[in-house]
């Protein structure tokens, strides 16, 4: 009697892990870091010095960010609010009191990635160094803010 309900128990729980880490079958896969690499030196170098300084980066953070938003709204299915006979009053959405959700403000992600992934020092990220914050981001996406950022720090003990 037991091993069928642990049979049902398991293909259940398998079942219901599945269907919460499926995404939507229209949202399209995260861009792979080269191709996010690519799009930012192409866009935002300003200078066109092959490195993004932090006034760059935050740009490109700013403008890819933007650009995403404007790609997702113009994907969801649109509920009309207010109509014409006047059943719903048009007024805004209001926002909810709750903790901010999201990425870091890109003023506040540029500069720790500068300082995190600069190993040469030069206060910008050049390609390689660009290539692995992005790849330590995408990464680390969805685990939520303050689980430390950038490579792990090794303390030199010897003196």
């Amino acid at each position: 009697m037991k091993s069928p309900l642990l049979a049902i128990s398991l293909i259940s729980s398998c079942a219901l892990v599945a269907s919460a880490n499926a995404q939507p079958e229209d949202m399209p896969p995260p861009p792979l870091p080269e191709d996010v690499v690519i799009e930012m030196l192409d866009g935002y170098d300003a200078n066109d010095s092959e490195s993004l300084d932090q006034a760059e980066l935050i740009a490109a953070f700013t403008g890819i960010r933007e650009k995403h938003q404007a790609e997702r709204q113009a994907n969801r299915p649109r509920f009309n609010r207010g109509t014409d006979d006047g059943d719903l009053p048009d007024r805004p959405i209001r926002k909810g009191k709750g903790k901010r959700r999201g990425p870091p403000p890109a003023e506040d992600m540029a500069p720790q990635l500068i300082a995190d992934f600069d190993e040469n020092g030069d206060a910008e990220l050049d390609t390689a160094e660009l290539l692995q914050a992005v790849t330590f981001l995408h990464e680390n996406r969805g685990r939520g803010q303050g689980r430390g950022r950038g490579p792990a720090r090794t303390s030199d003990t010897s003196e």
